[in-house]
């Protein structure tokens, strides 16, 4: 109310000057009468467009029909990053690599996650390869995505194994949250039958983020990364490497059965894109309230008196 009294007595008084400066300006009556045409009521559309527009808002606010939205993570939800790490990911087809890009968009989207978010990487080829339990310390998450490297003496990929060690942390971390699990990949074979049933009856939504190329079993990228394995390990014997090419099939299925979704992605750009679109929510909020009330009310009367000061009338 103070405010309120405030904004009147301001705008008064800005009224008052502005009308002396006309008087100044005309002193006589009879050149008011002509140049103004003297009314003793004048309506200025100006000032009834205004009155008009702000008693619309104060209407839509009372009733509570003006809405705006915000973007934010989905509340009292834990995520598990599972971030394919085999020897393909190696692969440049992304810039700089595949693994690199991947790395790039999980931190760039770690850094969005409010600070009571429970979040966890599993790492995997063959084997699991980098684990950091589902936490709050989002610092130790990022240290642990910027370390994940191509591991070319393990370069099979797994996947059965890091929903596995998912599901565990989800039971023992977040048994009252939403869980999600967040699968970067660009192969895989077809999951565990069980292991689909264990997230489904646990209630574990999977989003599978499938890069890379469908059906490229043995292809130069590939190729080419086995041929830097030999070189970089001379013990390692790379015939007995079984490509996993991606199979978008196989991750549509997988993320429609535990209620995901799957998506293909062409760059690095896409990858943050579908990353947020899977994991923000966009929430609306009514405004409504006293606040918004008084300020509306305060916005009509400043606009009335400086438009009467500067316009003339009511």
């Amino acid at each position: 109310m103070i405010l309120l009294a405030a904004a009147v007595l301001l705008s008064y008084y800005y009224m008052v000057y502005e009308r002396r400066k006309r008087a100044t300006i005309f002193g006589n009556i009879h050149l008011i009468e002509k140049t103004h045409g003297f009314k003793r009521f004048h309506i200025s559309p100006w000032i009834a467009l205004t009155k008009l527009v702000v008693v619309i808002l104060l209407y839509l606010i009372a009733t509570q029909s003006l809405q705006v939205y915000y973007i934010r993570p989905a509340e009292n939800t834990a995520y598990m990053i599972l971030l394919d790490s085999s020897a393909s990911m190696s692969a440049a087809d992304y810039e700089p690599s595949r693994i690199a890009a991947a790395r790039q968009v999980a931190e760039e989207w770690t850094r969005l996650l409010p600070e009571d978010t429970l979040e966890g990487l599993i790492a995997y080829s063959d084997r699991i390869e980098t684990h950091v339990p589902l936490t709050r310390d989002h610092e130790q998450v990022l240290e642990a995505i910027r370390q994940v490297r191509v591991n070319y003496t393990h370069i099979g990929t797994d996947v059965d194994a890091a929903l596995r060690k998912a599901i565990t942390d989800f039971q023992l971390r977040a048994a009252n949250q939403s869980k999600v699990i967040l699968l970067i990949t660009d192969g895989t074979a077809a999951p565990d039958p069980l292991i689909i049933s264990r997230l489904k009856e646990l209630n574990i939504h999977v989003f599978a983020f499938g890069i890379g190329r469908e059906n490229e079993t043995q292809t130069s990228l590939i190729q080419e990364a086995l041929r830097e394995l030999e070189q970089e390990n001379p013990g390692v014997n790379t015939t007995t490497y079984v490509s996993q090419a991606l199979n978008m099939s196989l991750l549509t299925q997988l993320a429609r059965e535990t209620g995901g979704q799957a998506y293909r992605i062409e760059n690095r750009e896409e990858l943050y894109q579908r990353l947020q679109e899977a994991t923000l929510e966009t929430v609306p909020v009514a405004l409504s309230g006293t606040a918004y009330i008084v300020g509306l009310i305060i916005l009509l009367l400043l606009s009335e008196f400086i438009l009467a000061a500067k316009l003339g009338g009511l």
